[in-house]
């Protein structure tokens, strides 16, 4: 294979156990070619190539003056018009090798700020050639170069000055080495995701003081901007590539989790969730494909929140014996002990994927429940020290809360399939159990700000129309009545007899547990998908008299941004003649189950009798772009270094 690969060259070099040259013969050598003031051969290029492939190996004897000269050689031939633009392209795969050396990176940065306006008129030349798969285009690979010099650490904002202000030729070229095979290193994959990130952020696109009056024509083009970012996610199955790149090795080796894994898990669940809430067309069956057309959430998220809880786990010095749900509460021993070394990163983790699957699972009907097999983490969470933990921790709580109400797992197994292969530790009556003596270990202060976040559903969704959501709510009300009137009871919770024993805090979760198939079609085209299939079991809205107001006190969003039905913000706001607003698939439900009644007034109510609100579409989009234009999420990962 080796030979072969030197006749295609078409040039001779000693094969197997020959010695390439270093960095200072090949500097001497490239010096000697540039003298004699004729372009350099693809043959030599190739020779440079073959000898930076092994950066390590070419930087062995490592000298700054001699790379400094080298780069220098190398700059000038890729600014002379007289080269080649296959060649440039060659040159630039020589400075990606050498970008493999983590100490000539900064050398290199420096080099490449003397490209000039030829270099830049063959990329666009060469844009325009036919494309060479072995090859490469050169704007991939001038972008490449840019993210190891810059340590991985590119943003957004930088790729689209490169791309010339074009979004969607920038968001090609970053997909296109993101879903590059052979791939590239994990850490670039994981800067192309956190620039993707970036992408589906009004940050990218306005100033802070832009954001005080955006003009309906701009906001019409960024919507239409992250609708393109959406349909490209979906059709080249971005999520599912991601996901093999992260499960294995990376969230299967033991240890705490890496501070790259961390960035990648992060970014890839937040750029998610920025995609659903600011694309005005299949941002639903985004949602949808996410959970049914990826295994994002099983082989991703589950085993990343089970390596954050083993973490803090072993801060708190808890041990993985073996214990029976049908212990008494915190069986423990010894106690756990205060922990003052937490990695916010940790517990920033944690919020962030429980508000994800609370997103993803909203309203998935049987793809939801499902994740009640693996749902052993839930119970761990709700067992872990109420003093010590818990209380200081009440948005990761709520987070929790409203992911379990949205798979429904506090309203009994009747009706989930295969019900008797549901772990101990996922049952209602043991899930109950926990949040309840959960609850009561809460003073007031901690119980009303729990009932608070756990109805603020600004960051992610809430089905309020499942049985779980009034348990939870019960629950908590409950608990503060109880502490109010002083009568907070002490008596053990009685709990259900157990069905088998499990490791607290310790193996990851088995995702052959979980009872929906992952349907992962080659074409990420949902379109022949199924239906998801909601629940025959919805319940009213929370006021039958009013429409729902309570959400409004938790957060700034305008009372009026929220559906009538159920209080989240809205991203298809239909107005009905009653004087009532509702997101329009809210509503479309509503009718398909209640028939065609106002769901507070009782009076005729059809989708026929519903208008479009374009302008309250409107003004929601500003209010979020707005609420989002001071925080810069790819930023928040320039801490970490990897």
């Amino acid at each position: 294979l080796q030979f072969l690969y030197f006749i295609v060259r078409g040039y001779k070099e000693p094969l197997l156990g020959a010695t390439m040259p270093g960095l200072e013969e090949t500097e001497e050598q490239l010096g000697k070619l540039a003298a004699g003031g004729v372009p350099i051969a693809d043959s030599e290029v190739l020779k440079i190539i073959q000898s930076t492939e092994d950066a390590a190996s070419f930087m062995v004897n490592y000298d700054e003056n001699v790379l400094q000269s080298f780069l220098k050689l190398v700059v000038d031939q890729l600014n002379s018009a007289a080269v080649h633009e296959h060649t440039k392209t060659r040159l630039l795969l020589v400075l990606n090798n050498c970008a493999m050396f983590k100490r000539a990176r900064d050398l290199i940065f420096n080099a490449i700020k003397y490209i000039d306006v030829n270099m830049e008129s063959s990329m666009k030349v060469e844009g325009t050639m036919p494309f060479d798969s072995e090859l490469g285009r050169m704007s991939e690979h001038m972008l490449v170069l840019l993210c190891r010099v810059r340590h991985y650490k590119i943003r957004a904002v930088e790729v689209l000055e490169f791309a010339e202000g074009n979004v969607q030729f920038a968001v090609q070229l970053l997909l296109a080495i993101l879903l590059k095979e052979p791939p590239y290193e994990f850490e670039l994959r994981v800067n192309c995701m956190t620039a993707m990130l970036g992408f589906s952020h009004p940050t990218t696109f306005f100033t802070a003081e832009e954001s005080d009056n955006i003009q309906e024509k701009a906001l019409t083009d960024f919507e239409d901007k992250i609708n393109h970012i959406c349909k490209l996610t979906k059709r080249l199955i971005v999520i599912r590539v991601v996901a093999q790149a992260i499960s294995s090795p990376h969230l299967l080796q033991e240890g705490p989790v890496t501070p790259v894994v961390h960035v990648a898990c992060m970014s890839t669940m937040k750029f998610i969730t920025n995609v659903y809430n600011y694309a005005t067309q299949q941002a639903t069956s985004f949602r949808q494909h996410i959970i049914r057309s990826t295994s994002w959430v099983d082989k991703v998220v589950l085993p990343y929140i089970c390596k954050l809880i083993h973490q803090i786990a072993q801060c708190f010095e808890m041990h993985n014996e073996k214990i029976s749900v049908t212990s008494a509460f915190n069986p423990l021993r010894p106690p756990p002990k205060p922990c003052s070394e937490l990695p916010k990163e940790v517990l920033q983790g944690l919020i962030c994927s429980l508000r994800f699957l609370a997103l993803v699972t909203f309203h998935m009907g049987s793809f939801g429940r499902s994740i009640r097999f693996i749902n052993s983490f839930t119970y761990d969470l709700l067992r872990l020290p109420t003093d010590l933990f818990v209380s200081g921790n009440i948005r990761l709580y709520a987070a929790l809360l409203q992911f379990n109400v949205n798979i429904d797992s506090l309203a009994g197994e009747e009706g989930l399939p295969q019900a008797e292969h549901l772990p101990a530790e996922c049952t209602t009556d043991s899930l109950r159990n926990a949040l309840s003596t959960m609850l009561r270990e809460l003073d007031v202060k901690c119980l009303t700000k729990l009932q608070s976040s756990f109805h603020n559903t600004t960051d992610t969704m809430l089905a309020r129309d499942v049985e779980s959501f009034g348990v939870v709510d019960g629950l908590i009300s409950q608990a503060i009545k109880d502490v109010d009137l002083g009568r907070k009871k002490e008596e053990d919770v009685k709990p259900e007899q157990g069905k088998e024993e499990y490791r607290l805090l310790g193996d990851l979760p088995d995702p052959a547990r979980a009872k929906a198939v992952v349907q992962e079609d080659s074409t990420g085209n949902d379109e022949d998908l199924a239906p998801v299939v909601m629940d025959n079991k919805l319940v009213r809205p929370v006021s039958e008299i009013e429409p729902y107001q309570l959400a409004q006190t938790h957060d700034d969003a305008p009372a009026k941004f929220r559906c009538s039905l159920n209080g989240h913000l809205m991203k298809n706001p239909v107005s009905s003649p009653y004087g009532h607003s509702y997101e329009k698939e809210t509503l479309e439900a509503w009718v398909k189950q209640a028939g065609q009644t106002c769901p507070f007034t009782g009076k005729p109510l059809s989708m026929d009798d519903v208008v479009t609100d374009s302008k309250l579409a409107l003004e929601i989009t500003q209010w979020h772009i707005k609420s989002q234009a001071t925080t810069n999420e790819e930023a928040d990962f320039d801490v970490y270094e990897f």
